[in-house]
């Protein structure tokens, strides 16, 4: 796959709107008494979605210092966040 298309569209755009989302509705079940234990697991629960869409580009051959670089600090701003 070409590296503008996994990074623009399938990282950034698909998965940070996958991830925004879960976070909102992860947001909602804590606000409802959802316990904490079980929001924490909800949250890593795309974790691994998201490792794959950094390795992916880790991975690529078109990888400049940039993107691999833009790829760490989504998946840590994901993961943290």
């Amino acid at each position: 796959m070409a590296l503008p298309v996994l990074f623009w569209r399938d990282m950034l755009m698909v998965g940070s709107g996958i991830n925004l989302a879960a976070g909102f509705v992860v947001l909602m079940l804590i606000a409802q008494g959802l316990s904490l234990g079980l929001a924490i697991a909800l949250h890593f629960l795309l974790l691994p979605y998201n490792l794959f869409l950094a390795m992916a580009v880790w991975r690529s051959p078109q990888a400049s210092m940039v993107t691999t670089s833009a790829a760490a600090l989504w998946l840590v701003l994901f993961t943290v966040v």
